[in-house]
């Protein structure tokens, strides 16, 4: 609770209500605000989050900042504007960077691949080059941009689970990249079917 001018505060309400500036420890809530609607954390250390970090509000949008990056286990919600979540990028823990109606700005993507992290691994049995034939690639722009920037890519919606998720409302781009690999790979194997020898002496022979 705020103290009144003038009151005399005892050491153990002040070592209750304050946090040391180094080698200190907050459990509970964490509220940042200035009161105009703006909220930020900034540090020039690393940023240690267990729990759930976000930002809904119309101002200048929800912004986590670490000049040597933030370590989050949890949840980096979601943001009606720009989420900036560390200097040096973001590391969420069994968890996902959501934003919604925005832009994700970055030097690199990557995306943890390891095999200890999976399981049910199996090889992808399925034509790549069919599925991509069935897949509808348009050009759009969103609703939510006001500049309508034009895009090239896919409708949820009307593609398949393998490339998008079960709920069909986002695309899938580790499946997709995934799946584009396999359709060059069966493209190759074609190409080497097509060099063969006897394969060139048939051709020319139906050609005569």
């Amino acid at each position: 609770m705020p103290f009144a001018v003038g009151e005399v505060a005892r050491l153990s309400d002040l070592e209750t209500q304050y946090v040391n500036t180094t080698g200190d420890t907050m459990t509970g809530a964490l509220t940042i605000s200035n009161g105009a609607g703006v909220t930020s954390l900034s540090a020039s250390g690393n940023v240690v989050v267990t729990g759930t970090v976000s930002g809904t509000h119309s101002g200048n949008g929800a912004s986590l900042t670490s000049l040597t990056g933030a370590n989050v286990t949890g949840t980096v919600g979601s943001a009606t504007n720009a989420t900036n979540v560390g200097a040096n990028g973001v590391n969420a823990t069994q968890s996902s960077v959501a934003v919604t109606f925005s832009t994700v700005s970055a030097t690199s993507f990557t995306a943890s691949s390891l095999k200890k992290l999976k399981e049910n691994i199996s090889n992808f049995d399925l034509k790549a080059l069919d599925l991509l034939s069935s897949v509808k690639v348009v050009n759009f722009n969103y609703i939510s941009d006001k500049d309508k920037n034009n895009y090239v890519g896919f409708i949820a919606d009307d593609t398949t689970e393998i490339l998008s998720t079960k709920t069909k409302d986002k695309m899938d781009i580790t499946s997709s990249i995934g799946v584009l690999i396999k359709a060059v790979q069966e493209l190759n194997q074609e190409i080497i079917y097509l060099k063969q020898p006897w394969y060139k002496k048939l051709f020319h022979k139906k050609e005569k």
